[in-house]
């Protein structure tokens, strides 16, 4: 699914005790039933669930990780609720220097999500999110998604042969593929 510029995500936060009935709930009530997780992501402090397809992330924090402190002191001022949302851009470098220009410089660091969980290295080739500061109490994270090129298999059929054939030449360490058509 190729994004495009917009709000890719939403995210709502939860205690702990209270994500797994959430994504139930979300389940049961609306249909979502594609949630990705929930995943502890540790170096960040949160457990994450994600529907990619219908653009929602339920988050709780754990006892310690970079956001953890973030998270908890947000659960004790304003409760459970809507935290933040994630606007995808197509040049996040740009979108920066543009959102500096109207006075809303960074949140945080520019961070690659793939980095937190193997699942979403494998899906994207591309997944940064950069905070920043926040919008009336509404955290916004400028992203950057790309679906990673799905493999495609090996088939034979009665009309195409492809074959895919990675080989090392004497000791070069080159590889060579090729494609075979057949009629």
């Amino acid at each position: 699914m190729p994004y495009t510029r917009g709000i890719q995500r939403v995210s709502i936060l939860y205690r702990p005790e209270n994500l797994s009935l959430a994504v139930r709930e979300f389940t049961a009530v609306l249909g979502i039933d594609d949630f990705d997780g929930p995943h502890a992501l540790r170096a960040l402090g949160i457990r994450s669930a994600i529907s990619w397809n219908h653009g929602i992330e339920l988050i709780a924090p754990l006892e310690s990780g970079a956001r953890s402190d973030e998270l908890w002191r947000t659960l004790r001022e304003k409760g459970e609720g809507l935290y933040s949302f994630s606007y995808h851009v197509d040049d996040m470098q740009s979108a920066e220097i543009r959102a500096r220009m109207y006075g809303r410089p960074r949140g945080g660091d520019c961070i690659d999500m793939r980095e937190f969980h193997r699942g979403w290295r494998e899906r994207f080739s591309t997944n940064v999110a950069l905070p920043m500061a926040l919008f009336s109490g509404v955290q916004v994270r400028l992203v950057h998604l790309e679906e990673a090129a799905p493999e495609v298999p090996a088939r034979c059929d009665d009309t195409v042969l492809i074959h895919a054939s990675m080989h090392s030449e004497r000791g070069t360490g080159k590889a060579a593929g090729y494609l075979q058509h057949r009629r």
